[in-house]
């Protein structure tokens, strides 16, 4: 997997001297490549394939990861981008801007600009390739992965106590801040500028709030037509990138459209298909629409069982080390099967569906009628009132009278109003204080006048990116990759209206209808995901005590930041009535402590 390690300067003899020390650490092992740009700053890398590097002709500017020309209308599999001299000038003189209005991939780009005496360093508006920052006196120190920082002996870090309140009351609330005090993000689609006289700049080149409302699609047929060529073709852009592949198939309608896309794909991959199930007499089993889907494009489907009592919850506390808090509970699981899977099948990437609920907007039907009141089409919202309130067993007239009262007033949606609201265990002081820092208010939504409530809703889902690292299987034989968090399939969601996301109350419905002549029609009927509740039961049964001493005794209640009482009635014995407390503590706070657990284990 790709890893990478710059060193700016800010042009201080300070700063000079500390980028030779640290460049001539680096240097002395073989596994890290380097590359000079200009005098200012020095990149480290160390990659899988060659192809996930591309130095410019000039030396003033290099690009981390992959890079894709955009679908063109045909829906032809885009092509990666070489890297010419025309180009090369066109990205350094644009201050990386060129790479984020007419491509798009997975990557990170630094570039020296030599007349204006600049250095950027940009990141894809996906967010799939981290990008971390770490300031010393005349260095900004750009990373990946923190382990590389820490092996370079520079620095001490610490909890950002204020982030981790942030986090626990609302995972989805970032800004440059992160778990620990002296590291930053780099936000998605942000450029940092650093100028010779030492100061630095940021820009935001892509923002959804601006993209929802450029060029809205008009009718559902064009938004049918245009998602089909755009998820396809990007979905065969990632294909042609690997020659075989593990698809984590759950028999759901996102992992089914990302395996049709695979099997179409012009490059062929081998593809080897992954099921889990468990057994239970309360939980749903999506075997047989995991085995429809496999069989329907005649691939080779890997049935691997969970067994809740096998599974050891402490392994969180061997979790490598990261700047913010993730949730584990995923990889302590599955990833060690499914590297060994990998490593079997000789596949080098493990596609994954994750990322359909949000981009394909798997929303409240309420806010797509709102949405339409919002868009003055009263009459349609009506007919589509009727049928939410079919789908979600409810009267049409609540259906109706909520859009209405949420369309007319056309208000702006502040996302601090969610802060707290799924969180029972959270200490209340704690939910009020963040609920009152604006802080905590992405970039993208600080500017979202004229957009409707449902719309940026929607953009909310998509502020997180997804893991490239593994945080237990740091080393691991293939990396993972989300096809449908790619920048062309969001920006046709983005431009999509949530009603039609939403027409005739079922939810992703543009995405089944573009893919419904590739599916097995019980795929693409289906409405409802499988339950987790029993297994969820038995595993948090199993691993009561590990709980107990983790979370009663952690740093979350010692900081005050989780109502003790609270988390001891939700953990006294595992039961059916406390479902969501013991969802929020398993999924959120047990990973959050864990990973205070890894830094204060240093």
């Amino acid at each position: 997997m790709l890893r990478y390690i710059a060193f700016v300067c800010d042009g201080s003899e300070v700063g000079e001297q500390t980028v030779r020390q640290l460049s001539s650490k680096l240097a002395a092992c073989p596994e890290w490549r380097n590359t000079r740009l200009g005098l200012r700053a020095a990149v480290f890398y160390q990659a899988a394939t060659d192809d996930e590097v591309q130095l410019f002709p000039a030396q003033d500017g290099l690009v981390l990861g992959r890079v894709f020309k955009q679908p063109d209308a045909n829906g032809n599999a885009p092509e990666r981008i070489e890297l010419d001299a025309d180009l090369a000038i066109a990205i350094v003189r644009s201050a990386g801007r060129v790479l984020t209005d007419r491509y798009w991939g997975r990557y990170v780009a630094l570039l020296q600009d030599s007349a204006l005496r600049s250095t950027y360093v940009m990141r894809d508006p996906t967010g799939h390739l981290p990008c971390f920052r770490f300031a010393m006196p005349g260095v900004s120190i750009y990373f990946s992965d923190i382990a590389d920082v820490l092996a370079l002996g520079v620095g001490k870090f610490s909890i950002n106590w204020r982030f981790v309140a942030a986090y626990l009351c609302n995972w989805r609330l970032q800004n440059h801040e992160t778990g620990l005090a002296e590291v930053a993000e780099v936000q998605p689609g942000e450029c940092m500028e650093h100028r010779v006289d030492g100061s630095s700049k940021t820009r935001l080149y892509w923002n959804p709030v601006e993209i929802s409302r450029a060029r809205p699609i008009q009718s559902f047929d064009t938004a049918v037509d245009e998602l089909r060529r755009t998820t396809q073709a990007c979905i065969w852009a990632w294909a042609s990138c690997y020659p075989r592949v593990v698809h984590s198939l759950s028999g759901g309608l996102d992992s089914s459209i990302v395996l049709s896309c695979l099997h179409t794909a012009p490059s062929r991959p081998a593809i080897t298909c992954v099921h889990y199930f468990h057994d239970s007499t309360t939980d749903a089993d999506e075997r047989a629409f995991a085995r429809s889907a496999a069989s329907h494009f005649n691939r080779e489907l890997v049935e691997r069982k969970l067994d809740a009592s096998q599974v050891r919850l402490d392994a969180m506390l061997n979790v490598s080390k990261f700047p913010r808090p993730a949730v584990y509970q995923y990889s302590v699981q599955h990833a060690g099967f499914e590297n060994d899977l990998a490593l079997r099948s000789g596949a080098s990437a493990i596609f994954k569906g994750v990322g359909g609920d949000q981009v394909f907007c798997q929303g409240e039907g309420m806010l797509a009628v709102a949405d339409y009141v919002h868009a003055r089409a009263f009459r349609s919202a009506w007919q589509l009132s009727t049928h939410v309130a079919r789908a979600e067993r409810t009267s049409v007239w609540s259906v109706l009278k909520a859009g209405l009262a949420r369309g007319l007033l056309r208000r702006r949606w502040n996302p601090l109003e969610e802060v707290g609201r799924h969180q029972r265990l959270v200490r209340a002081d704690v939910v009020a204080s963040v609920r009152g820092d604006r802080r905590w208010i992405h970039p993208w939504l600080q500017s979202a006048d004229a957009v409707a409530e449902g719309k940026l809703k929607h953009i909310e889902t998509m502020l997180v990116p997804f893991d490239y690292y593994d945080p237990l299987h740091h080393l691991v034989a293939a990396e993972r990759v989300h096809p449908l968090f790619s920048q062309p399939v969001m920006e046709a969601c983005l431009r999509i209206p949530t009603y039609f996301m939403s027409a005739e109350g079922t939810d992703r419905a543009v995405a089944r209808r573009a893919f419904a002549a590739d599916l097995p029609r019980g795929i693409v009927a289906r409405q409802g995901k499988a339950g987790f509740d029993s297994y969820l039961q038995q595993l948090l049964q199993g691993n009561l005590q590990f709980l107990r001493s983790l979370l009663l005794d952690g740093e979350l209640v010692r900081q005050q930041l989780l109502d003790r009482h609270k988390v001891e009635a939700a953990l006294a014995s595992p039961r059916p009535q406390l479902r969501r407390e013991l969802a929020e503590l398993f999924v959120y706070h047990l990973s959050t402590e864990a990973w205070i657990n890894s830094w204060a284990a240093r």
